[in-house]
């Protein structure tokens, strides 16, 4: 009989998870979760075994609810690198912080939010005295949260203290936050890793993050090898590699243990550059980009064969939890389109698409 498999996507964000689970992405990915830990074979060796309980985050909740321990990390050790402090005080002793951010970017406790006045007008200070280029456009983020829930944005001269004061509290119960300037992405990157049971570092691969412009996810962009090696495919893609390494060596160290995905992203400069911020937080748990590899492994051999790739040769990858407004075309030669599960309610389902030729994956990367 196979352990209890805990859903809990959101479970940083309290008991707002639960109300959360019911969403079609959301159900979605959780059903998804639950088929990669349970595949046999199981495409990754470190995913739990069949009498080993998993949650997709490790919470003293989930523990509760499955009735003995949890694979891979005590819910303690989870907490203390899940915290979005935790990746900046790393790139921060790394030297990985870009210099247009140095001295930029705060973390505030949770009692540093109370009174909520006061917390306000001392933010509003801070972000009127920043660099010109920032524009005073500012982002608060709560330290556990996911999918850019919870975010509190504005710009300095324009600042409704009211409004800010009256968000505080709601970041103040979810760990404190991270005050930093708003960038303007022109990428975002995702490393996904897995800690060994001795603590050995794996990496699984990079990709690219789709998201829409509020910060939900939407699907991942790779490229990948006969053996599913992947990369993002983009400039960024060693800065980002090295640098996931490091954070999830530090959280070794803190004793987690499982899966976890480091994020970065790319942004515009005030001259019209590129910088490139390759630590921007760490996820100490399942992600959809451990999803999308997994899936990928599943059905690498299909993947192949459809796009007939030579022993030197890479293919394109698109994972999406959901289709474009017409639903999955056929495939044309060279391509595979491979839809993951039955259509429920007059739903489609997510879905897998391959090509040689990235420009061709067009059809995959219409978001909804």
């Amino acid at each position: 009989m196979t352990a209890p498999r805990i859903a809990n996507l959101g479970a940083e964000e309290g008991d707002d998870w639960r109300r959360a689970a019911g969403e079609p992405v959301v159900r979605t990915l959780a059903q998804l979760w639950r088929q990669l830990i349970d595949a046999e074979p199981q495409p990754f060796a470190w995913l739990p075994q069949p009498d080993q309980a998993a949650a997709w985050l490790n919470t003293e909740d989930a523990t509760r609810e499955a009735g003995q321990p949890l694979a891979g990390s005590a819910p303690e050790s989870v907490r203390a690198v899940h915290d979005k402090a935790f990746a900046l005080r790393v790139a921060e002793a790394e030297r990985l912080v870009p210099r247009e951010l140095l001295g930029l970017v705060d973390i505030l406790e949770p009692e540093a939010l109370q009174p909520a006045g006061d917390a306000a007008e001392w933010i509003a200070n801070r972000v009127a005295k920043w660099p010109e280029w920032t524009g005073g456009r500012f982002t608060l983020k709560p330290r556990f949260g996911s999918s850019g829930r919870g975010r509190f944005g504005g710009r300095a001269e324009a600042l409704d203290l009211p409004s800010l004061a009256g968000a505080l509290p709601r970041l103040r119960d979810r760990g404190g936050a991270i005050l930093e300037p708003w960038l303007e992405r022109t990428v975002d990157l995702s490393a996904q890793l897995a800690v060994s049971e001795t603590g050995g570092i794996i990496l699984l691969g990079t990709a690219t993050l789709l998201c829409d412009p509020s910060g939900v996810y939407r699907g991942h962009l790779a490229t990948f090898d006969r053996k599913g090696r992947t990369t993002s495919g983009q400039r960024h893609d060693e800065p980002l590699r090295e640098a996931a390494a490091l954070v999830a060596a530090a959280a070794a160290a803190q004793g987690l243990r499982g899966p976890c995905g480091v994020d970065g992203f790319a942004f515009r400069l005030a001259d019209g550059g590129e910088g490139f911020r390759p630590i921007c937080e760490l996820n100490a748990r399942y992600t959809a980009g451990t999803v999308a590899l997994g899936l990928l492994r599943q059905h690498l051999a299909e993947l192949k064969e459809g796009l007939a790739l030579g022993m030197e040769e890479r293919g394109w990858l698109h994972f999406s939890l959901q289709p474009p407004a017409e639903g999955w075309p056929e495939p044309r030669p060279g391509e595979v389109v491979r839809v993951l599960l039955d259509a429920e309610a007059g739903e489609t389902g997510p879905a897998l698409c391959a090509s040689r030729d990235p420009g061709a994956l067009e059809i995959g990367l219409q978001l909804p």
